[in-house]
């Protein structure tokens, strides 16, 4: 049995749902982030839970010929992307096997057929995000916590949410923002954009919205639709 805290060389057997890697020491079960299959590793593993290790901190030593640098700046540390340090089309393989194993895994289902895979562009497709908010500053929560992770720009978002991104992140900090407002979730069709209350400690007033409706372009829906308090 593998012993907390004692350094480990592994192999990545594969990628499992939500993009860890998957690996095997003395039996048990070892999932770690931002690796590949094929990659040798060397690991930590922090903790020991029903047979399963997990390392937050992996160093690759032979790296996957698929591997490449994450565009993005914030990779690793914001929990919006798992796969940005693959090919693109490296990344689809993977979510393609991820999802027979989870069809045979879960349902029972063995489906050796063609998947269509309909994938848009890698980049500046994501139509609806989540930011939070905190002490003036907005971004994501941080990979496996509720902690910010502050950004300036997100190469995944739509060009509409990116501008409102921007936007965002300005107006967090004016004086008019109620310092209770943890989430807002934005979706856009690229010719309009919704805005919902995801998270506040009480109710966000409607001339929150109309401010809004002023730096923001073509806010078509405005909802209080739910909060840590319950309110709807």
């Amino acid at each position: 049995m593998a012993t907390p805290d004692t350094p480990v060389s592994v192999d990545v057997e594969k990628l499992v749902y939500g993009g860890e890697g998957l690996a095997h020491v003395n039996g048990q079960v070892l999932l770690m982030p931002y690796v590949l299959p094929g990659e040798r590793v060397t690991v930590i593993p922090e903790r020991v839970n029903a047979g399963l290790l997990r390392a937050s901190s992996p160093a690759v030593v032979q790296p996957s010929p698929h591997r490449v640098v994450p565009r993005c700046e914030y990779f690793g540390v914001c929990g919006g992307c798992h796969y940005q340090h693959s090919e693109y089309e490296f990344q689809l393989r993977q979510k393609e096997a991820i999802l027979r194993e989870t069809l045979k895994r879960l349902g029972g289902i063995t489906y050796d057929g063609e998947i269509k895979t309909i994938s848009a562009h890698p980049w500046n497709y994501r139509n609806r995000i989540q930011l939070h908010f905190e002490d003036g500053k907005s971004g994501f929560h941080t990979r496996g916590s509720r902690d910010l992770c502050a950004i300036e720009r997100c190469y995944i978002s739509s060009p509409a949410l990116v501008d409102a991104i921007h936007k965002l992140h300005d107006a967090a900090r004016a004086s008019q923002w109620p310092k209770f407002l943890r989430s807002l979730e934005l979706f856009t069709n690229e010719q309009q954009l919704q805005l919902n209350v995801v998270d506040a400690d009480r109710p966000v007033a409607a001339r929150f919205f109309e401010w809004c409706s002023t730096f923001l372009d073509n806010v078509a829906y405005r909802a209080l639709e739910y909060s840590a308090t319950g309110y709807t």
